[in-house]
């Protein structure tokens, strides 16, 4: 925990696009390839640390260490760099809105904690079928796994000529030392400073808990971070049974009358980010009237 204040270390910075735009950015598995290579292209030119990342479909999470004009400078060229990715491919505005001119100050240890697991649980509230130590695109797959660490790829100076041109698009750079190719890109246990954030940590018991159950920060992270969703049916249904228990004293959410259901359903969409299909679940309400409550955007939510 001493890391936190020793200026060779900090400050911090969360840096979050918007994760409820609706426009899928990354589509496929070449695009994630891509991002992760330009991320750290990007490290091997700016003087920060990325202490942990999540690049989802549609937004991403960089937890960077290093001054602010510095963080900014990385998040610009990342985006100048995977908006050139996307020109090639003839997607020229998919990265309209992708910024983050605002990126969140961490204060303290405990915040950081939170932030981290808050980054790891993202993929993991967002798709059924991956854990957050089991997404390949982001750095949770790294913490406290040996076995991740231990795969070390080739040194990307190996990696031939023409495939390094391919990935930078243009003029080949020397890369640091470390860097080490996984056969799609360069892996991130290369530019992951993963034994920094792991510090912020007692143990791996500690890490695993505030991954795999939500935590009561979580929530305004939720809030601040303006994310489409972070809890999953549990979580979320935990929430709505203590938010009816404390308004309504009442702590089965079904049970609620239909203006306490409506009442409580703008906290649950609002606050939490839900989508309709999930209050409608855990309300036990039928989804045509949350729909004339929250009409439906594009991806149905």
């Amino acid at each position: 925990m001493e890391n936190f204040r020793n200026n060779n270390f900090g400050p911090f910075w969360h840096f979050c696009t918007d994760g409820t735009r609706q426009q899928i950015i990354f589509s496929c598995d070449e695009d994630f390839f891509a991002a992760m290579n330009v991320l750290a292209i990007c490290l091997s030119l700016v003087n920060v640390r990325l202490v942990a990342f999540a690049i989802m479909n549609n937004h991403v999470h960089l937890i960077l260490a290093g001054r602010i004009e510095l963080c900014l400078e990385l998040f610009r060229l990342f985006t100048k760099r995977l908006r050139r990715y996307f020109e090639l491919k003839g997607r020229k505005d998919i990265l309209s809105g992708f910024e983050c001119e605002s990126p969140v100050a961490i204060e303290d240890a405990r915040q950081m904690q939170t932030e981290i697991a808050y980054v790891h649980r993202n993929p993991y509230v967002a798709r059924a079928d991956v854990l957050p130590y089991s997404y390949r695109w982001s750095s949770g797959s790294i913490y406290f796994n040996d076995i991740v660490k231990s795969f070390r790829g080739i040194p990307f100076a190996q990696v031939p000529f023409s495939k390094r041109t391919e990935i930078f698009q243009g003029r080949v750079l020397t890369m640091p030392d470390n860097y080490c190719w996984g056969g799609d890109y360069i892996i991130p246990q290369s530019f992951v400073d993963y034994r920094l954030g792991e510090s912020f940590f007692s143990n791996a018991a500690e890490y695993f808990i505030k991954t795999s159950k939500i935590q009561e920060d979580h929530c305004a992270l939720l809030k601040r971070y303006n994310d489409s969703q972070v809890l999953n049916y549990e979580e979320g249904y935990s929430v709505a049974a203590s938010l009816s228990k404390s308004r309504f004293g009442n702590h089965i959410p079904s049970t609620l009358t239909p203006q306490q259901k409506a009442e409580l359903s703008k906290t649950l969409k609002y606050d939490y980010h839900m989508s309709n299909k999930q209050i409608a679940s855990i309300l036990k309400m039928d989804i045509l009237v949350l729909n004339q409550m929250f009409p439906p955007r594009q991806n149905g939510q």
